[in-house]
């Protein structure tokens, strides 16, 4: 019955989301692909102002450029409504929120991120057009670039306090009020301080989690500029990466917490708050490349942007049903097959996948998309038929021509690996290799991170797990109970007692 639900659900959003005459336009920068069904100047506009906030991140953070950028450049979808992100957010899904205003998820198969261009509202209260895509791509950052375990207050506020940036033709500032918060900050009860600082997961209200977004970023603004708390964030985040609790680690940096919670409210009223303002130079317009989709791009974008979302079986058949619908007008288009090749590959259609594949190869021998399903398909394949070594080698063969068309993109490196698994075969060293790779590429992937640990701890290299499986294990997003935390301290307890560490055949679920 819950699957009849959700394949209603389904045609629901399939028949309200049909293709329309509107031109798709894709913006390119280095990190970050904008798409948006909008005017080519539009999106130009959008990707080169993420570009510069980009910029202006990582100087206010003091963060270098990760290798292989461009390679893995963040999916940002600019939908017309915030219920048209509320759909792809619910989509597969039993549940769903009216409070979404954007989501991310980090993946190694390329992250995403969802918002929409809503209409600027003459309220100083209201959220503007760009407060939520900051607000999603400081996640991304985040996880790209610090690899501790922070409780949700500082997760969420680090992202709200960035996300009110503004960008003028010289510069950009950091630390402007989070307006859209303050009716939570002035005017309802607050989060006690002890909840907001333990990280608390299940926050039985919706008002509840506002209030960790609005307090997380009125304790994020006062820790970073109020002069008498200098050092004292860092000394936090520091106890935190050492392990410590997070509201041991509060009151060891902070000291009287209900001192520190009077000294916020008292902070949020003020007349003025200090702001950084950061010299940035506008992005180059030649550092933007801008195109209008294909129709038959256009067509499968419904599907493409439900294809980044996990669903289950039944589902999948239905997107997979949608796809064939909307690729059959192209069937020489490498994109449109390409993406018909995944949606065939998730619904369990092999022998389609594997046409479609060859269709999108056949029109661009490069496309390494096409390539990695090909590969997957063959892999598949030939673990129901229990083939040879040298019928698994053929299948692999696919994603090492996918990496040494793109060698900095994560998914063919895991892909590779993965094959080894699947197969029941010892990885090799270079799949390792290329595993520890991936998760330099795609640190965001919480699933590509947990099978790095399992390979660590099989070659017994168990502080070096440790070490890759802390961000799991103390995520601010999961019950201390979660399958990371319960490995994390078998991991503990074997680096002291040379204890072995049981592992199950695969690792488990964290979703």
């Amino acid at each position: 019955m819950r699957w009849a639900k959700l394949a209603a659900l389904f045609l629901a959003l399939a028949a309200a989301h049909a293709p329309v005459q509107a031109a798709w336009t894709e913006a390119r920068t280095t990190h970050f692909i904008v798409l948006a069904n909008d005017d080519a100047e539009s999106v130009r506009d959008i990707a080169r102002r993420l570009e510069r906030f980009d910029a202006g991140m990582r100087r206010l953070h003091q963060l270098g450029d990760e290798d292989g950028a461009g390679a893995n450049p963040l999916t940002v979808y600019i939908l017309p409504t915030m219920d048209a992100v509320q759909d792809i957010h619910r989509f597969g899904r039993s549940y769903g929120s009216s409070y979404v205003a954007g989501f991310y998820s980090g993946r190694a198969a390329g992250s995403v991120a969802f918002t929409s261009r809503m209409k600027t509202d003459r309220s100083p209260l209201a959220l503007s057009s760009e407060t939520v895509p900051f607000h999603e791509y400081s996640h991304h950052l985040m996880l790209a670039n610090f690899s501790g375990a922070y409780p949700r207050w500082f997760t969420e506020g680090f992202a709200e306090f960035n996300s009110t940036a503004k960008l003028e033709p010289e510069t950009v500032g950091f630390g402007a009020p989070a307006n859209h918060r303050m009716i939570l900050l002035l005017l309802e009860n607050p989060l006690p301080i002890n909840m907001l600082l333990a990280g608390e997961t299940r926050l039985r209200t919706m008002d509840a989690v506002l209030q960790v977004y609005a307090r997380g970023w009125l304790l994020t603004h006062y820790l970073t500029f109020e002069p008498s708390r200098a050092g004292q964030l860092k000394a936090y985040l520091d106890a935190l990466s050492a392990g410590k609790p997070s509201l041991q680690a509060a009151t060891k940096a902070f000291g009287d917490l209900d001192r520190l919670n009077r000294d916020m409210n008292a902070y949020v009223r003020r007349r003025t708050l200090r702001y950084a303002v950061l010299s940035v130079p506008p992005v180059p317009e030649k550092a933007v490349t801008v195109r209008v989709l294909g129709a038959g791009e256009a067509a499968m974008m419904p599907v493409r942007m439900r294809l980044t979302q996990s669903v289950a079986k039944p589902i999948a058949v239905k997107l997979a049903q949608d796809a064939q619908k909307r690729a059959a007008p192209f069937p020489e288009d490498p994109a449109v097959q390409t993406l018909l090749a995944e949606a065939e590959y998730k619904a369990g259609e092999d022998d389609a996948a594997e046409a479609a594949a060859d269709r999108a190869l056949k029109a661009d021998p490069a496309d390494r998309k096409a390539m990695l399903w090909k590969g997957q398909v063959l892999t598949r394949r030939a673990i129901a038929a229990h083939a040879t070594p040298a019928v698994f080698a053929k299948a692999r063969n696919w994603f090492v021509k996918a990496n040494r068309a793109m060698p900095d993109d994560p998914a063919p490196l895991l892909s590779f690996y993965q094959a080894y698994r699947a197969a029941g075969m010892t990885p090799p060293a270079n799949a390792v290799t290329g595993l520890e790779r991936a998760l330099e590429l795609a640190p965001q992937d919480d699933d590509l991170r947990m099978l790095l640990t399992f390979q660590m701890v099989r070659d017994g290299r168990l502080a070096e797990a440790k070490t890759v499986l802390a961000p799991l294990a103390f995520s601010p997003h999961r019950p201390p109970d979660n399958p990371a935390a319960l490995l994390h301290a078998q991991i503990e307890t074997g680096i002291a007692t040379g204890a072995p560490v049981t592992l199950p055949d695969e690792p488990p679920a964290l979703d």
